[in-house]
């Protein structure tokens, strides 16, 4: 009995011809067909217990199997490990990476150092601004409002 990751690479390999990430939505749907024929004939490891009891919830879950093994796959991505996006941290805007590169070339250009941590606090106070959490204390029940210090 073959894993799953193996019947996804053999059903790109079936339909593209070469292993390879690079599917259109009709590729994608005919991988997906070929997983579930595979798991189908009892070819392809599938524990579910009566989780996907019907061939639609098994296609669902097909689809995402595929779309998991396609992005994180190091097969298919250049041999790099895949790194979730929060584990990533956080994005930086395109003005900050800007500066940061101008600052790597001109590390002791006082404008341009200042203009870099302008922009770190900016970027910082408007990150903690989004973190803000208002709550409407009139909406709170009489015994919860004294909880709240607003």
């Amino acid at each position: 009995m073959k894993s799953q990751k193996q019947a996804v690479f053999d059903a790109i390999c079936q339909v593209k011809g070469v292993l390879t990430k690079e599917l259109s939505k009709e590729e994608m749907k005919q991988v997906s067909e070929i997983v579930l024929q595979s798991i189908e004939d009892g070819e392809t490891r599938f524990d579910s217990g009566d989780k996907y009891n019907t061939v639609e919830l098994r296609f669902g879950y097909v689809k995402g199997m595929v779309n998991n093994w396609l992005r994180k796959s190091s097969e298919l991505n250049d041999g790099n490990k895949y790194i979730p996006a929060y584990k990533k941290g956080p994005q930086k805007s395109e003005t900050l990476k800007a500066l940061e590169a101008l600052a790597e070339k001109h590390p002791d250009n006082e404008e341009v150092m200042n203009a870099l941590n302008a922009q770190i606090a900016k970027e910082t106070e408007e990150k903690a601004k989004k973190k803000e959490v208002k709550i409407n204390v009139d909406a709170l029940p009489e015994h919860l409002k004294s909880l709240v210090g607003q």
